[in-house]
């Protein structure tokens, strides 16, 4: 239900505080999915002199400023530890990688330290232009959340409550932008009851509530409910 709801623009909180990237390798613009497992990140062309003046700046194998944010652009999807590369089973590059592009990542698998996923770097026209399989991340420490922007509070959530065995309970938070909670009723009248209650969509119930210009949301098979305050 709460798949591909938010829609997180220009993201310039990432650098230089979850990522510690600058200048040409800090490549990515936007994420327009992200989520604990998964996410779709937009990367940008920025030309860059990587070689000395009477040097040939060609790259057979593309902008590695582009290559290093296919990589790190996944720490977006684990707020609350910082990860690094340790491997990956194979790389299949089709076309030389340069910007712009867009990244479909998906994790395959975690653990406590390790996280596993799958690439893609798609062209501006849809074509494939490298895959990543199996590409091992690994945890290295903790990542501060006292002051996480609002956009990696869904991914930040997510894996909390799994962790705790609850998998099957979907969140997610989204900044209104100072909107008044009446209007953000009027928007979704037609999933809610006359109560303001949301409606159950096939079969999974769900419960929002409202704190300032957050949002959240939560949807289970079953009996669930939420609360968001200011503290």
């Amino acid at each position: 239900y709460l798949r591909g709801r938010f829609l997180l623009n220009k993201f310039a909180d990432l650098y230089g505080s979850l990522l510690f990237q600058s200048g040409r390798f800090a490549r990515v613009h936007r994420y327009t999915r992200l989520f604990a497992t998964e996410c779709v990140a937009e990367m940008t062309d920025e030309p860059c002199q990587w070689f000395g003046a009477y040097l040939p700046n060609a790259l057979v194998l593309g902008d590695p400023g582009v290559r290093d944010a296919v990589l790190h652009c996944i720490q977006a999807s684990i707020p609350h530890r910082r990860v690094v590369p340790t491997g990956v089973e194979r790389v299949v590059p089709l076309a030389p990688l340069r910007g712009p592009c867009r990244v479909l990542a998906r994790e395959r698998s975690a653990s406590d330290s390790e996280f596993i996923w799958d690439i893609s770097v798609i062209d501006a026209s849809g074509g494939l232009i490298e895959t990543w399989d199996g590409v091992r991340f690994r945890a290295i420490s903790a990542a501060s959340v006292r002051r996480l922007p609002a956009a990696l509070l869904t991914p930040y959530l997510q894996r909390q409550i799994a962790a705790l065995g609850h998998a099957s309970v979907d969140v997610g938070v989204e900044a209104n932008g100072g909107g008044r909670r009446s209007n953000r009723h009027t928007r979704a009248r037609h999933r809610r009851r006359p109560d303001g209650k949301p409606d159950p969509v096939r079969d999974t119930c769900v419960s929002t509530a409202y704190a300032g210009d957050l949002t959240l949301h939560v949807a289970a098979c079953g009996a669930i409910g939420c609360d968001l305050e200011r503290v």
